[in-house]
């Protein structure tokens, strides 16, 4: 393999990563598809993050890492890992979940086989803890998700109906020039599903029947560790941008609708996909008009960009 030709991409952004992030990269690297390298942006973490990095990137010489001057949010650091890709196939990986040793292979081997998939992804393993917090708990998942039709508009329907959940999927080994296209992750709520979604109308995804991934769900995650603050949630996404954070769902219902249009669909299909657009719209009103109101709100003063109330003086 030349230093400067790769054929997979894993990028892997981490913000204070210490308890899990051994594990992550032991199992990234002893993966059986050796051709790939692994691309860390660390936003400038507190913790043993920027050391445990270090010592790998001296034992491996596919480890690339890099890390931010201050902490630019996840929206960036996500960005940051697909911007610096070499390999024609890019897998996103977290600093707490784990991956089989085969899935490189397997999900590399079924786009090889199948050219008009975009995205290949095993199944999926969710762990969590004990309630004794004396170990881990492993649980398969099952999705019902139609990302394998053949028509654009019926992957689009069963993404956007379960926005809230797409984990194996977009974990797993995507077309980089495709994930480009569909681009870039944006810092609003469920952005990654916006990018799967974008995904599902350029191509098919496969999915390979084994669980080869595991999604561990813990108390340290940064969406558990933000959960009821939603202004620090917002800035977590983007530190400098929390106040455009106060439309997620219409941004979200932004991205999709430009999505049907940048995917130059025949129009049966856009119109198929426009009707799917409105049906989510409907059933997700009182989200628009509760984003509405909060803005509103904020502009009087009431509350600050979080849609919190102000403290008063």
């Amino acid at each position: 393999m030349s230093p400067d030709t790769v054929r997979v991409s894993v990028g892997m952004p981490v913000y204070n990563g210490e308890n899990f992030l051994e594990e992550a990269l032991k199992s990234i690297l002893a993966q059986t598809y050796t051709d790939f390298e692994l691309i860390i942006s660390d936003n400038a973490s507190t913790d043993r993050t920027a050391e445990i990095c270090r010592d790998y990137a001296h034992q491996d010489s596919r480890v690339r890492y890099g890390r931010n001057a201050a902490n630019l949010g996840a929206t960036f650091n996500h960005n940051r890992v697909v911007e610096l890709a070499r390999g024609d196939l890019f897998k996103l990986a977290a600093h707490d979940d784990l991956c089989a040793p085969t899935l490189l292979q397997r999900c590399v081997a079924a786009l090889d086989t199948d050219p008009n998939a975009v995205l290949a992804h095993p199944r999926m393993r969710v762990m969590r803890r004990m309630s004794n917090d004396k170990g881990w708990v492993l649980t398969d998942y099952a999705d019902c998700i139609d990302t394998a039709a053949a028509e654009p508009h019926r992957r689009f329907a069963d993404l956007i109906r379960r926005q809230y959940w797409g984990v194996q999927q977009i974990f797993g080994v995507i077309r980089t020039h495709a994930l480009r296209r569909a681009g870039p992750f944006g810092d609003f709520h469920s952005a990654d599903v916006a990018v799967l979604i974008n995904l599902g109308l350029l191509g098919r995804f496969h999915e390979v029947p084994e669980h080869l991934f595991t999604y561990r769900l813990h108390s340290q995650q940064s969406i558990a560790l933000l959960e009821g603050n939603s202004e620090a949630y917002y800035s977590w996404w983007n530190p400098h941008k929390n106040r455009r954070a106060g439309f997620p769902t219409w941004r979200f219902l932004r991205v999709n609708v430009g999505a049907i249009h940048r995917a130059r669909l025949p129009w049966r299909e856009q119109l198929r996909c426009h009707r799917e657009v409105w049906r989510w719209t409907t059933d997700h009103r009182a989200h628009f008009m509760r984003e509405l109101a909060s803005v509103s709100r904020q502009r009087s003063g009431r509350v600050n960009a979080a849609g919190e109330p102000r403290s008063q003086p």
